[in-house]
């Protein structure tokens, strides 16, 4: 591995950055930026927190992992989870069992995250940190992570190890 890919903050920060700039820059050529001040004025920042989520969501199921819970039940989990690879809340129903929180979505909390993995369709992650701080480990796409096996195809990868 390259040392730079090493450093421990080598994504290009922008804030305020245009479209066509994003498409250009980054989209285009498929390069990652880490784009700052996206959410200051997004109303959930102030609104939401464990208690209004609880009240909010009620006795909805959500998906985690291979089970579905409440959000009571995820947040008691998650802050006694202490595997390797913990549960993670990812609900694409999310909004339509929760109308209320209308386009909001809630993709993890404490103690969450994900193994090496191929995002769905090639698509690209949009995701944005609303309380505490989230640690990602991007490689350059030519670039088969350590312990890492993808299938033949590149469909699919298996790992038996966290990077971390």
């Amino acid at each position: 591995m390259k040392h730079e890919w090493l450093e421990r903050d080598n994504i290009v920060r922008r804030k305020g950055i245009s479209v066509d700039e994003f498409v250009l820059g980054f989209e285009t050529p498929n390069k990652p930026i880490l784009l700052e001040g996206c959410l200051d004025k997004w109303p959930a920042l102030k609104k939401w927190d464990r208690d209004y989520l609880v009240e909010v969501c009620g006795d909805n199921r959500f998906a985690v992992g291979p089970a579905q819970m409440t959000l009571t039940d995820y947040f008691v989990y998650s802050d006694q989870a202490q595997e390797e690879r913990p549960l993670y809340l990812f609900d694409p129903k999310f909004a339509n069992k929760v109308p209320q929180l209308g386009q909001d979505r809630l993709r993890s909390s404490v103690g969450s995250g994900s193994s090496f993995h191929i995002d769905p369709n090639s698509t690209s992650a949009w995701n944005a940190v609303v309380k505490g701080s989230k640690k990602w480990v991007l490689f350059p796409p030519d670039v088969v992570p350590p312990r890492v096996y993808p299938s033949s195809d590149g469909a699919e990868v298996s790992c038996h190890v966290s990077i971390t």
